[in-house]
């Protein structure tokens, strides 16, 4: 209502049938009472179905629904995960469902994403929508908790994923692409006469590949490539392809490398590294080291400056070397927020960066993060409980302990926590209907921290 946004698809129920009540009827039913309403206020929103933990789930549930004709006019997008065994198999099969309906599919889940599900998810399921889902590290607590961060830290597949991502844009189609080398996988797109081509060599044993790519449009064609996991991202600068329509590249072991149909106008450089190092300090500590990396893809000379942005009143920040990529900050001597800025020049651009971070006098508490509970989800008296999870993170990684208690609950009810000091309980007893809170308490050696979650319990 305030600013027009109305969303593309919307899943009856997230991994329906995992260890929920959701089986696919449930779920068509379901769907069959929501869109109505949806259709009656103006929604143009489509269901994505079914969201399975998995591609051989999702098949039975693609089954169940293939001979009601009420549902389809519904369903824009078929969707899966990527938990279990099965996977590559089932994934086939659902593309070539999906395809008699004209319908895109999709990857929407997976904790541990590498490029290798990457290439399966675009060859054998055919997907059209791909999502990172869940860096899963300290890093990601950390920028939940807005206690300090000198930037967004990349999970560790980051930069592979972004030979992808960054030169695949929307719109593009993949093409087919075949690999003479078993070592070698390639995926190719294209949009708008443009070509993508990604050349990934993940197996092992690691090593270098000289490798001649035919079939490409003449022109202009720029080359970037990822090594490892750990971020070493480089431009390799601007090559030209012939009549021939071929291009010889050495792609290094264990790096994923990217040949891109671009224009001849210079392009501003990459920021690949921005931070501090640590991340925070804590008095007396008053000196840290500030960080930047950057490519170009014309490889043009690039040149850096720190400066700093602000600063606690009576502190005198220093900068031993501010026009290196690497200098070392004294002069932290204040508790409070610290911004510094990091200017990348390659003569025709300018590109810049902030990195802030916490001065602290003292330990830090730890924040609570991810307190839910689940299987089941929505709770019934005949169900009679729930397994109720939480996290936290400590900004200076200290040992930490947990603690669940009954805050409140419905007259008459007697609510059993089985584990109460662990991280995750199982909770009994749960046999009355009512908002039941449970009290999620995190304590540090010098703090101590309380969240409250409800869980309701229908009849």
């Amino acid at each position: 209502d305030t600013h027009g946004i109305t969303a593309d698809y919307v899943s009856i129920c997230n991994e329906a049938g995992h260890s929920n009540a959701f089986t696919p009827q449930v779920t068509l039913k379901m769907m069959k009472a929501l869109m109505p309403r949806l259709r009656q206020l103006g929604f143009k929103t489509m269901v994505q179905y079914p969201e399975s933990v998995n591609a051989a789930t999702a098949v039975k549930f693609f089954d169940a629904a293939r001979n009601d004709p009420e549902v389809w006019p519904w369903i824009g997008l078929i969707s899966y995960h990527w938990y279990g065994q099965d996977n590559q198999t089932s994934m086939v099969k659902l593309r070539e469902y999906a395809a008699e309906r004209k319908l895109p599919t999709a990857q929407t889940e997976f904790t541990n994403l590498t490029m290798d599900h990457l290439y399966d998810d675009m060859v054998l399921g055919g997907v059209s929508y791909w999502e990172i889902y869940d860096t899963a590290s300290p890093e990601y607590q950390a920028a939940l908790s807005h206690i300090s961060s000198t930037s967004y830290k990349y999970g560790p597949w980051y930069w592979s994923f972004r030979q992808v991502s960054h030169f695949v844009r929307p719109g593009a189609v993949r093409i087919e692409s075949v690999s003479s080398d078993p070592q070698l996988r390639c995926l190719a797109f294209e949009q708008q006469e443009r070509q993508v081509v990604v050349l990934m060599n993940i197996k092992r044993p690691f090593t270098p590949r000289v490798t001649t790519v035919t079939g490409l449009r003449p022109g202009t064609y720029g080359v970037s490539h990822t090594v490892g996991s750990s971020g070493v991202t480089d431009e390799l600068g601007v090559r030209t392809v012939g009549q021939d329509g071929t291009l010889t590249v050495t792609v290094k072991g264990d790096s994923t490398l990217t040949i891109y149909s671009r224009d001849a106008v210079n392009r501003p450089p990459t920021v690949i590294e921005w931070r501090s190092q640590p991340d925070f300090l804590k008095l007396p500590a008053t000196t840290l080291t500030l960080r930047c990396a950057a490519t170009d893809p014309e490889r043009d000379m690039l040149t850096y400056a720190w400066s700093v942005v602000s600063q606690p009143k009576g502190a005198a920040v220093t900068l031993a070397q501010p026009t290196a990529p690497t200098t070392r900050a004294d002069g932290l001597t204040v508790p409070g927020p610290y911004h510094f800025r990091i200017t990348v020049r390659d003569g025709a651009h300018t590109v810049t960066r902030d990195v802030m971070l916490g001065v602290f006098d003292g330990n830090q508490p730890p924040v609570p993060v991810d307190i839910h509970n689940r299987i089941p989800v929505w709770v019934r008296v005949k169900d009679g409980g729930t397994q109720l999870r939480g996290g936290a993170w400590d900004i200076e990684r200290d040992p930490l302990t947990f603690k669940w208690s009954v805050a409140r609950q419905p007259a008459g009810a007697a609510a059993v926590l089985e584990t109460p000091d662990k991280n995750g309980c199982k909770v009994t007893g749960m046999t009355v209907p009512g908002d039941y809170v449970f009290r999620f308490t995190v304590s540090d050696p010098a703090n101590t921290v309380s969240y409250e979650h409800t869980v309701p319990v229908y009849p």
